[in-house]
């Protein structure tokens, strides 16, 4: 893979119907307003010409693959329909090819992703390419039986269709297509290529590729650019849920995320669930395996930290029935799910020798909630009166309580930083407590146990602002700088991906979308002199200063509406990875960007790790590579 001189547009949308989802268009990579295919993938690889949705000329939704499983026009397939399935898909193939393409399977469709809406196809579409194989037409109807999930030999209307697939009006469908535009709108205008410019820090790339939420897009495993944007070396990856990335260590293995399945696997998980951690060789070879996702229980999911030790710090899924909630305090609402996803932090210990995995520290948000609707419980307060505490009562999602989105770790005042998107806020806690302190609000170096030591972003939440001190919101990655000779060593930076909205603009759709911006922001921590932190007496004990800020003019240039990742590197320059686009950006300190490309093919990649030429990891793996 190269990225070439045409790279700067990747047409990776999402778009929203009636509810939001994750849908990429596979069209290859073009330059904006230059219409050339560029080759930016591996030789031998498919590359096809972009879907003409304007074109598609429909009244209603054409849905043949529907039409040739469901014998009896029944809306539902039973059993010996699902069973012929390989027969009544057959008469769909017009050219004979034993290959059912995009046109055959009715697409490309009104809107982009429009195909893999329909449950069928996205079950029997394996690797997610729009078109239908010889080998998955031979699986046709074990893959259907998978999508029975209440077990009765029976495919009904609900577990066949997916509403989102069902066109709107015409009216609608201009607002879709506005939608889908505006996800676009952080596209690259004027690229500016690996190597092209020597402001850039040179350096190899690490990124992972993952799907989309409900696998409407697949893709799979870690690659490897060098400083020019060539591939130099990939691990493959059998799943990519959404949220999974990697890091390579510095003995030259890889730390990556993985999933325990695909999307009828991971169903009744939250978003970014994902379950598995591993540490590969650079010749694939799974060396560790970490898999910890039980149903209605726990799942590992978004982030992790590599600790200098060779431990790792990673968030995982906690459910509590709806029926336990009123033991901690929490009034379950109208809209309250069954179960109800809270917070633990891990710290693994893995052991390559034999495989086995030891927890050797926890943290978890439910012994730090305050709550005032029950005076006889041990957690009754205020909020604002206990503001180093979680509300247990703060309204959010109807089934997350935090969805902890990122992790990391400051080796030097042991201290763990983590973001939740649902209240917009980071916070940072004590990781020299022992477990048993953790629960507790005493000990540890700061004294405070496993209570917040700091937070910001949004003081409302405790009690000490309104939406017009907002600071984050929908954020992501908050990152220690951790290097001293870099610019800002001990502040922090985060992924702010709804930092304000653009004066006059109207939202289309979820996200903010038309009318927010992104920024990335730098913030100068009030340490105290024992590394700990200075609190202010009056008002929002939780100040701190903007240091610096990144944001494209005009406003709204670029806007990350979800996920998304910024890593500051040693000459100073901060990293960023748009993700929704693929887009990978590189600015200095004065603000001006050096690099400006999009990776290609479909997905939608986490972060991505500037790895120094003389770092330890990345030469041990050159030197294995060279050595075969």
């Amino acid at each position: 893979m190269n990225i070439d001189n045409r790279l700067a547009r990747h047409h990776s949308f999402t778009i929203a119907l009636v509810a939001v989802l994750g849908a990429v268009c596979t069209s290859p990579l073009t330059a904006r307003g230059q219409g050339n295919n560029i080759s930016a993938v591996e030789a031998g690889a498919a590359s096809t010409e972009p879907p003409d949705y304007d074109a598609y000329e429909w009244s209603l939704p054409r849905v043949p693959v529907l039409e040739s499983l469901d014998r009896d026009g029944d809306g539902q397939l039973d059993a010996v329909e699902i069973a012929a399935a390989r027969e009544s898909l057959a008469t769909l193939d017009a050219n004979g090819d034993e290959l059912l393409d995009r046109r055959e399977l009715g697409g490309p469709g009104p809107i982009p992703g429009w195909l893999r809406l329909q449950t069928p196809i996205k079950v029997i579409d394996k690797d997610g390419d729009d078109q239908i194989d010889f080998n998955e037409l031979e699986q046709a109807a074990a893959a259907l039986r998978r999508a029975d999930l209440d077990g009765d030999w029976v495919l009904s209307t609900s577990e066949l269709y997916d509403r989102r697939a069902v066109p709107p009006s015409p009216e609608g469908l201009a607002n879709v297509r506005q939608f889908v535009a505006m996800l676009g709108h952080s596209d690259v205008v004027d690229p500016i290529l690996p190597g092209e410019d020597p402001r850039q820090y040179e350096a190899y790339m690490l990124y992972t590729e993952s799907g989309s939420a409900g696998d409407t897009t697949i893709n799979a495993g870690t690659k490897l650019l060098d400083p020019q944007g060539n591939l130099v070396h990939e691990w493959p990856s059998e799943h990519g849920p959404e949220g999974v990335h990697s890091h390579l260590l510095p003995d030259g293995n890889l730390l990556r995320q993985a999933g325990i399945g695909d999307f009828l696997d991971m169903r009744s998980f939250p978003v970014a669930a994902h379950g598995v951690l591993e540490i590969v060789a650079p010749n694939g070879e799974i060396l560790w395996e970490f898999t910890h996702c039980i149903e209605n229980n726990v799942c590992l999911h978004h982030d992790f930290a590599p600790m200098p030790n060779g431990n790792i710090l990673v968030t995982e899924y906690n459910a509590v029935p709806r029926a336990e909630l009123e033991f901690y305090g929490r009034t379950p609402r109208p809209n309250e799910r069954e179960v109800r996803w809270f917070e633990r932090i891990l710290e693994l210990k893995p052991n390559l020798e034999d495989g086995s995995t030891e927890i050797v520290w926890m943290w978890s948000d439910l012994d730090h909630m305050v709550q005032d609707r029950f005076p006889d419980r041990p957690n009754y307060g205020d909020i604002r009166e206990n503001h180093d505490r979680f509300d247990i009562n703060f309204p959010g999602n109807a089934q997350r309580h935090f969805h902890s989105n990122g992790i990391d770790y400051d080796p030097e005042r042991d201290m763990i930083v983590f973001s939740s998107v649902n209240h917009n806020e980071i916070y940072i806690i004590d990781h020299s407590t022992t477990t048993a302190e953790a629960r507790t609000g005493q000990g540890g170096r700061c004294g405070k146990g496993g209570r917040i030591l700091f937070r910001f972003g949004n003081p409302a939440v405790y009690g000490y602002g309104d939406a017009e001190s907002q600071v984050f919101g929908a954020q992501h990655d908050p990152h220690f700088i951790k290097v001293d000779d870099l610019p800002g060593p001990g502040d922090l930076t985060v992924h702010n991906n709804r930092a304000g909205t653009i004066p006059g603009a109207e939202a289309i759709g979820a996200f903010g979308l038309g009318m927010s911006y992104s920024s990335i922001v730098e913030l100068k921590l009030p340490y105290d002199d024992q590394g700990c932190f200075q609190l202010a007496e009056n008002g929002d004990p939780y100040q701190t200063e903007i240091v610096w800020e990144y944001i494209e003019e005009p406003l709204g240039a670029w806007h990350g509406p979800f996920a998304g990742a910024a890593t500051r590197v040693p000459n100073g320059n901060t990293v960023v990875m748009n993700s929704q686009t693929k887009r990978v950006f590189e600015v200095t300190p004065e603000g001006e960007r050096v690099l400006d490309f999009q990776l290609p093919e479909t997905g939608r990649p986490q972060k991505l790790q500037k790895l120094s030429l003389d770092y330890p990891g990345l030469v041990k793996l050159l030197e294995s590579l060279e050595a075969g």
